[in-house]
């Protein structure tokens, strides 16, 4: 049974594995007869073991512990199973079952004993379940030299030291390991290795593991047992001991499991940091990730990268597959992720309390529903997030908000979600569902916000080969689908991708597919370009404002200076190049002085954060452009404050001497409406918060008459309100209300100067 031979130490292992489909047919007269009236000949009953124990390892003397052991009652009806109830361990009276807890005098193999009651007539027929020793193949205890160490450290160098390692760790409570790789580990052929840390809270790894830029390739084949990885459980601080922290490794190979699968660990609830897993991981069942399957509370992954494909089931991502809690920042995924339901670029799923940042998707993403560059399924907030990988949902029924695809994430399910500061590249494509570039649906949930992001990959409604697309099927630049019930916010975005459907009924917008019939979400600053939007298929939708090339580029370049989109753009508006001319020389160049030249930027810039440059600057002397590079330099001001910007750009070449200034206004960031309420003869106004980097002075508000000409009042508040109530309105008119920032910057002793803001797009709402 074993490649390796050896002699079993005075320690026990004990791996349940129990039968899952033994059945007890009640005989006439026998133990079931007090059912025969609700029993028929074509019933069994059987057991199904739904939980393992979670401890597996023991010392002479100790005693068999049940817990987490969980054990259902089936019955079969014309060959259906059904559960007919959980049962209790030792208690209730209707459905119980019970486990013999022997006393383990010796080293060796045992079987324990299941049997359950279902005692109304007050017999309890037994049914044998064998639980058998399969350690050998997963968990040996075998005579292992101690690895050596260096002061508190064991120093692991070899197949043998890392499952001494797994062993210690599995087999002492709350024992604090510390431990560092010295060499490259190869436990491919090694038939006695386990995942280091077990289940059971006192026997998870806690210490410091130090990778040591080492890698260990592993070979986990078995496709049938929970828990699989180089780490099964990385334990939490408890008392007297400290939290595990596994750092600065590689690892290699194939992690095959059912669940809780990953290349560094199952399951984390410690710190994973610097690491890379290049191994394959597959999962028949939930919970995968590239470096971990599942992260609880308070838990760290950081500075990880995966390189390794991903298969799952649900709750699977390319570096974790589900994040009850805990914080993934600074990840990379470059592997190919496929799975069903919850499948995400970075993370499965993401519960209220984890947060994903600063972080990219390279890897195509493929999965049934709820299927996300980045994030499948998210309830908290995502910031800093970049996804170049396709995405693709593939699930057709039933068609609706919860079937969904999104470059950055699948489905928004919670309220106050706020996705910032992200960008798409990849291509995404859904069936009978809600597909958008940066998300796919925002739900029924309220006030969650898209704001600061943009999309350049292209949305497809695609179709469905099983059924046809109903009016569920939606796709956005920037989201597909905004439910009725949703006060959401859209603001300064841009989507450079391509819209579109392969059926006749999806709802496709450049911005968003479909926003509910009284939803009351604000959506401005939102540009995409004109000619995205294919209407060959489809019903268009009308958010957000058309752009053409030239528009689209300038509005990038305010939104998102140095960023990918406005390099692309920039390259798509270059004029081109000037064919090459026979160089004229002349027999005695004079430098011309560049303080004649004319320096073009545009007229104002929007403030950032940062230095702020002009989206556009262009030199010409003698009627001639000048190049970049070649003929000048060019040097900015600080330029990081609301106010005058500057630019100079200095003679290079030996054609042009001196030096030539030139200066912008650099303006407040546009205000986002957040929402106008309507009240009796008045409208009140809620803004967004702007940041309170920019210093604003205040907000100007103009309001007037739907489709008058001039604005009828103009109104200047603080910046430190977030909302104004416009009073003495015309019961019954409908008013448009725009805003913009403003900030107040001293000039001369005399005078002061105000910068404004662009106007955010226009709402309305009837006075009542």
């Amino acid at each position: 049974m074993f490649a390796v031979k050896r002699s079993i130490k005075k320690m026990i292992a004990i791996c349940v594995a129990a039968v899952m489909a033994l059945a007890f047919v009640p005989q006439a007269g026998g133990a079931g007869a007090a059912h025969a009236a609700t029993v028929s000949a074509d019933e069994e009953y059987y057991l199904s073991i739904v939980g393992q124990p979670t401890r597996s390892v023991y010392l002479v003397g100790d005693s068999f512990d049940p817990a987490g052991i969980n054990v259902a009652l089936y019955k079969r009806v014309a060959g259906t199973p059904t559960r007919v109830s959980n049962l209790t361990y030792n208690t209730g009276t209707t459905y119980k079952y019970a486990i013999d807890t022997p006393v383990f005098g010796t080293a060796g193999e045992y079987d324990v004993r299941i049997s359950y009651s279902y005692d109304s007539s007050g017999q309890t027929p037994d049914l044998g379940v064998v639980v058998f020793d399969d350690v050998l193949a997963h968990v040996n205890v075998l005579d292992i030299a101690e690895p050596s160490k260096d002061g508190d450290t064991y120093l692991i160098a070899s197949p043998d030291d890392l499952a001494w390692l797994s062993i210690s760790a599995s087999g002492a409570v709350r024992r604090v390991l510390n431990a560092r790789l010295t060499a490259d580990v190869d436990m491919s052929g090694a038939d006695f290795f386990a995942p280091i840390g077990m289940a059971n809270n006192d026997y998870q790894y806690r210490g410091d593991f130090d990778g040591n830029g080492k890698t260990v390739t592993l070979d986990f084949s078995d496709d049938t047992k929970d828990v699989s990885g180089l780490f099964g459980y990385i334990g939490a601080a408890v008392s007297g001991t400290v939290a595990g922290n596994v750092h600065d490794l590689t690892v290699a190979g194939t992690v095959k499991g059912k669940q809780y699968v990953g290349g560094i660990a199952a399951y984390n609830n410690g710190t994973i940091e610097r690491v890379t897993n290049a191994a394959i991981i597959v999962a028949t069942g939930n919970y995968s990730g590239g470096i971990t399957g599942y992260m609880g509370s308070s838990t760290n992954v950081r500075n990880a990268t995966n390189d390794g494909s991903v298969t799952g089931v649900n709750y699977t991502g390319g570096i974790v597959g589900n994040m009850a809690g805990g914080n993934v920042r600074n990840a990379v995924n470059n592997g190919a992720v496929v799975a069903a339901l919850y499948t995400g670029g970075i993370a499965g799923y993401v519960a209220a309390a984890g947060r994903v940042s600063n972080s990219v998707n390279n890897g195509a993403v493929e999965g049934t529903a709820e299927v996300g560059g980045a994030v499948g399924t998210l309830l908290s907030p995502i910031s800093r997030v970049v996804n170049n990988g396709n995405v693709k949902a593939t699930a057709v029924t039933p068609a609706n908000y919860t079937n969904c695809a999104g470059g950055i994430v699948g489905r928004v399910n919670a309220a106050n979600v706020t996705i910032s500061n992200c960008s798409n590249t990849g291509n995404v494509t859904g069936k009978a569902m809600a597909s958008g570039g940066i998300a796919g649906s925002l739900g029924m949930n309220v006030n969650n916000v898209i704001e600061d992001c943009y999309n350049m990959g292209d949305i497809t409604c695609a179709a469905a080969e099983e059924s046809t697309v109903t009016n569920w099927a939606d796709a956005g630049g920037i989201a597909g689908y905004i439910h009725t019930q949703a006060n959401c916010v859209i603001g300064n975005v841009v989507n450079l991708g391509k819209v579109s459907s392969e059926v006749d009924n999806a709802n496709i917008g450049g911005i968003v597919g479909t926003v509910g019939p009284v939803n009351t979400s604000n959506i401005s600053n939102a540009y995409y370009l004109d000619s995205a939007l294919i209407q060959e298929n489809g019903r268009p939708s009308a958010y957000g404002t058309p752009n053409n090339l030239a528009e689209l580029a300038e509005n990038a370049a305010a939104m998102f200076p140095r960023s990918l989109l406005q390099s692309t753009l920039d390259e798509m508006t270059a004029p081109e190049e000037p064919k090459d001319e026979e160089p004229k020389y002349e027999e005695s160049p004079v430098p011309s002085d560049l303080a004649g030249a004319a320096v073009d930027v545009p007229q104002s810039a929007v403030w950032t954060g940062s230095q702020v440059r002009p989206a556009r600057l262009a030199v010409k002397l003698g009627g001639k452009t000048l190049k970049e590079g070649v003929d000048y330099t060019v040097s900015y001001g600080a330029n990081v404050n609301i106010g005058k910007g500057t630019v100079t750009v200095t003679a290079k070449s030996a054609s042009y001497k001196g030096s030539k200034g030139a200066s912008f206004n650099i303006l407040p960031k546009p205000v986002l409406f957040k929402k106008l309420t309507v009240g009796k003869k008045l409208l009140k106004v809620a803004l967004a918060k702007a940041a309170a980097a920019q210093k604003l002075s205040g907000c100007q508000i103009q309001y007037r008459v739907k489709g008058k000409a001039k604005w009828s009042g103009t109104k200047n508040i603080s910046a430190k309100k977030l909302s104004y109530s416009i009073k003495s309105l015309k019961k019954g008119k409908r008013y448009e209300v725009r805003i913009r920032a403003y900030k107040i910057v001293d000039g001369t002793a005399s005078e002061s100067t105000y910068y404004y803001g662009a106007w955010a797009a226009k709402t309305s709402g009837r006075v009542k």
